[in-house]
């Protein structure tokens, strides 16, 4: 079952993936047609443009890092809140300790989103 699971989370991300490719092709697009067609750059800009695509697509790896960086975290805090919840309902867990995790990682996620 677990499996399963994980193939349809690769799915999923997968999806995810193409789906923001695709987003950010159509922008790309967009702001090239307005660039070349409406701007009409001289050839002092049109030099610069190897540099300017070289950091847009390391800004571009950046972002798509962060996105999943911040999956696999929301990943984690999932996981972590299906065991607790299991430990809990099994009666492996008191409901003090269960308040008091739950309290920190809420203490936890509020200090990372600063």
């Amino acid at each position: 079952m677990q499996a399963k699971y994980t193939s349809e989370e690769s799915l999923s991300r997968d999806h995810e993936r193409r789906l923001i490719s695709d987003v950010l092709e159509k922008e790309v697009e967009k702001h090239t047609y307005i660039f070349f067609h409406i701007l009409q750059p001289g050839a002092r800009t049109l030099a610069m443009l190897p540099t300017l695509a070289t950091s847009l697509g390391m800004f571009v790896k950046s972002a798509l890092l962060r996105m999943q960086v911040a999956r696999a975290r929301l990943d984690e805090q999932n996981t972590l809140n299906q065991r607790a919840i299991k430990a809990r309902l099994m009666g492996e867990l008191s409901e003090e300790d269960f308040k008091s995790r739950r309290q920190l990682r809420l203490r936890r996620n509020a200090f990372r989103s600063r």
